[in-house]
């Protein structure tokens, strides 16, 4: 079945809005399961909505934390937080932290599975920088 990008994004937009989560978290994931579906990353996309609905959900309630912050590295703790949520915000961190440093390091830990790892560096690339991204496979 094909349907325009603008309806499918409307449409999961909706949908996730029962979540109750903010406007910004819903925003993230409607642009990460768009990310996986238009890339058919098998571990997700639109067939996983009642699971993305459910982790919306939860992460509304958990904020992550800098835990370590120096002015070219930063260490988050995730607190369960969905990982995509965090993912972006950190590439807006990374950038400005690389910019003003020349070199910049984040790591997360104690979070979700962070999905296509391309959408970070791709970001981080359209700002003139050099991003490595890498992810831990196990819990």
């Amino acid at each position: 079945m094909k349907i325009k990008l603008s309806i499918a994004k409307k449409r999961l937009s909706e949908v996730l809005q029962t979540s109750k989560a903010n406007k910004k978290d819903i925003n993230t994931k409607v642009a990460m399961r768009m990310e996986y579906d238009l890339h058919k990353n098998r571990f997700s996309g639109f067939d996983e909505i009642e699971n993305v609905i459910d982790k919306l959900k939860k992460s509304n309630q958990i904020k992550y934390e800098i835990v370590v912050d120096k002015p070219s590295v930063k260490l988050i703790n995730g607190h369960g937080r969905a990982a995509e949520l965090i993912g972006l915000d950190t590439v807006n961190i990374v950038s400005k932290m690389a910019i003003k440093s020349g070199i910049a390091v984040v790591g997360i830990f104690n979070s979700t599975y962070h999905g296509i790892l391309e959408t970070y560096t791709r970001k981080i690339a359209q700002q003139d920088l050099i991003a490595i991204v890498m992810a831990n496979g196990g819990p």
